[in-house]
């Protein structure tokens, strides 16, 4: 599925976010706050815009990109300049091949919510990453809790599959307001986290709740 929207997929996503993914993306890698020197995982990482952004925004560090579907790596790799320091893996979250401790920062930009098994994908990232290491997850869920809910809701599940229908003809934005409604509430996700070995200092809300940012750190 993924690879077959891979072609219009950054088109999709600003389309039907209505320009506000690239803000939340710009302050999921702010809350990185990485140095030169450090090891980023990016996984599910799409077409790369959260690798390019952070490989520009802290000059030094080594990324690497992790996703399943080739098609949208492929598309991604096409972005890259010869100076940026992405190195690109097709890997599932739940079997990362990475040494633990190998790893200062993980994100996860709009994907923990497709995992098979998101509790196994947690518990890899744990493993991976080094004592005190920062995980960034910015990730969609149902509106809910504010006045302006219900019309943020009508636009998640009416409107968002229909761009996607009239846009690239394939299912994933049908797909996406299930995926959606199946992902947990944030409390409920925090717990996940902290159950995977996470603290969680700080979750902030975008949108009527369409969107959050959780900034986590290994235990």
């Amino acid at each position: 599925m993924f690879d077959g929207i891979a072609p219009k997929y950054d088109l999709l996503n600003t389309v039907t976010s209505l320009g506000f993914d690239r803000r939340w993306r710009k302050k999921a890698v702010a809350a990185l706050r990485l140095t030169t020197g450090d090891r980023l995982l990016d996984l599910a990482a799409g077409t790369l815009d959260i690798s390019i952004a952070a490989a520009n925004r802290y000059p030094g560090i080594q990324v690497i990109a992790a996703d399943p579907s080739k098609g949208m790596l492929r598309m991604g790799k096409q972005k890259l300049s010869s100076s940026t320091l992405v190195s690109i893996m097709a890997s599932t979250g739940e079997h990362l091949p990475l040494q633990p401790n190998s790893v200062h920062a993980a994100i996860i930009a709009f994907g923990i919510r497709n995992f098979a098994d998101r509790h196994a994908a947690l518990r890899q990232l744990s493993t991976v990453l080094v004592s005190g290491g920062r995980l960034v997850i910015l990730e969609l869920s149902t509106p809910k809790g504010s006045i302006l809910a219900p019309m943020a809701r009508f636009y998640v599940q009416r409107m968002i599959p229909l761009f996607g229908a009239i846009l690239s003809s394939h299912s994933e934005y049908a797909y996406l307001p299930e995926s959606m409604k199946r992902f947990p509430a944030p409390n409920t996700f925090a717990t996940e986290l902290t159950q995977a070995g996470f603290t969680v200092p700080h979750v902030e809300r975008f949108m009527s709740g369409a969107c959050h940012l959780y900034i986590c750190e290994k235990q």
